[in-house]
């Protein structure tokens, strides 16, 4: 098969598998094989454990966060849908499903110190550490032999 236009056809064909790939995953999210899972970054600092969680198009009424002695837990609903116009085509895209996501904690924090923002899409749990998590970490000094 010879290509008329390469950039073209292959942005085409990027397209199409792009939509086949968004409605197996649709059909596989509907027979619950494949839940929606937020992206998450979950880190530290001296003093505290942070996560940040994207939830674009999140109700903020509609989000639970949970925090445990050595895990957190992330549940709720999302439904986002937006819609582009270009070369006389009209592209709509929606995306929609509840999510339940936990993960464990790299060090001890204080459950009742912890709060949480959501602001332009983005979900920031800071949880302040535990005065014993504080103590035990300790920076290692590192040798560098040449």
């Amino acid at each position: 098969m010879e290509l008329e236009r390469p950039g073209t056809d292959l942005v085409r064909w990027r397209d199409e598998l792009y939509r086949w790939l968004d409605w197996t995953a649709g059909r596989l999210r509907g027979a619950g094989g494949f839940p929606f899972a937020p992206s998450v970054d979950l880190y530290q600092t001296d003093d505290a454990v942070i996560l940040e969680a994207e939830l674009p198009g999140a109700d903020p009424e509609r989000l639970e966060v949970l925090v445990g002695e050595d895990v957190v837990t992330l549940r709720g609903a999302l439904r986002e849908e937006t819609e582009r116009r270009e070369a006389g085509y009209v592209y709509r895209e929606r995306r929609q499903g509840a999510f339940h996501r936990q993960l464990p904690l790299p060090a001890g924090v204080d459950i009742e110190a912890c709060h949480a923002e959501y602001r332009d899409g983005i979900l920031r749990l800071t949880m302040p550490k535990t005065d014993e998590a504080r103590r035990r970490a300790r920076r290692v000094p590192i040798d560098v032999r040449q």
